[in-house]
């Protein structure tokens, strides 16, 4: 028998009141050239007699002898993957039935390509419809700042991910193990995200970044720092890691934060115009929504000062802004920070 086209891999622990809804959304994928590898990390309520429960031979269930954590849990049914593809699947979201078929079709027309996620539609306590970027130049200007994926959506090149034992998921970088990946696997592949919502995420108190929110910042700011520094070929000082911090943060900013930015996000663009890493159009672009995100975020400055600090800056382009008006949707953008 021929390995299956992809490997969906699934990490579980405790998620008795969700699973059966995650279980039928991937076995009633239309496409269905699977396997579903499944782990139980050592739950104690009744998540692994649900899935047992289940009779499809695309089915393959693990279960650890005591509880390692989803990251080392990930990388353990890496190993047991054919797949030429492997999707990522948590265990309390839903992936709706084009999801695979799409992603299969993308890959295998694109054989650059490493990574390929999905737009989401977040549910339960938080309802949003995200905007990741989609291009290779786009996600790569967008991860000096932030996560450009939805680790629950993506499907990967599973070659790379054997090339050495350092592709793999890094505990030391959880709870952003997977932004960290992405970074990683940057440096072999080119990067893209499907236009499409192709899963719906279920937000609850017991999301992962829910819960480590302040330790995932910590982490984040740690994997930004090695991505901006690797990008435009520069050693940060701590003065320029502070003010690189400050990005995606904009509650209790001071005007001097914002001239800081400013000033930074300007040197950015200079050293690229100079190393040529990134795309300038791309980079600008990202610089631009976090311009006004910086400028416009409520906080305690006036907003007719921000507004002409935002105008007067040499980051505004009129042209610019109304493409980004255009494309991008800045009411979920904004509503996120």
């Amino acid at each position: 028998m021929s390995n299956p086209k992809v490997s969906v891999i699934m990490s579980v622990y405790n998620a008795e009141k969700f699973i059966c809804k995650t279980l039928d959304s991937i076995l009633n994928q239309k496409f269905i050239d699977f396997e579903f590898l499944i782990i139980d990390d050592c739950s104690n309520d009744k998540s692994h007699k649900i899935i047992s429960s289940y009779k499809d031979g695309r089915i393959k269930v693990f279960k650890n002898k005591i509880n390692q954590g989803y990251v080392h849990s990930l990388n353990q049914l890496i190993t047991h993957s054919k797949g030429e593809y492997i999707a990522r699947q948590d265990h309390d979201d839903i992936s709706l039935p084009d999801r695979l078929m799409l992603q299969v079709r993308y890959m295998e027309n694109n054989l650059d390509v490493g990574i390929c996620g999905t737009n989401a539609i977040f549910f339960g306590k938080k309802h949003w419809h995200t905007s990741m970027p989609l291009n290779d130049q786009d996600i790569r200007a967008n991860m000096i700042i932030r996560n450009p994926f939805i680790h629950s959506s993506v499907m990967i090149r599973r070659s790379l991910l054997l090339e050495d034992n350092s592709m793999k998921y890094d505990l030391s970088y959880y709870p952003a193990e997977d932004y960290y990946l992405w970074f990683k696997i940057s440096t072999k592949a080119k990067l893209a995200n499907l236009p499409n919502a192709l899963l719906l995420i279920r937000w609850h108190n017991s999301n992962v970044s829910h819960l480590n929110e302040n330790i995932q910042n910590e982490i984040f700011k740690k994997i930004r720092h090695k991505i901006v520094e690797q990008a435009f070929s520069i050693e940060l000082s701590e003065e320029e890691k502070s003010i690189h911090n400050l990005l995606p943060i904009t509650k209790n900013i001071s005007l001097f934060d914002i001239h800081a930015i400013e000033k930074w996000y300007l040197k950015l663009l200079m050293i690229n115009r100079r190393e040529k890493s990134l795309s300038e159009n791309s980079l600008r672009k990202v610089i631009l929504i976090y311009w006004i995100i910086v400028c416009f975020h409520k906080n305690n400055i006036p907003l007719k000062k921000r507004i002409l600090i935002f105008f007067n800056s040499k980051i505004f382009n009129i042209q610019l802004l109304m493409n980004l008006f255009s494309f991008q949707n800045f009411k979920n953008l904004i509503y996120k920070y």
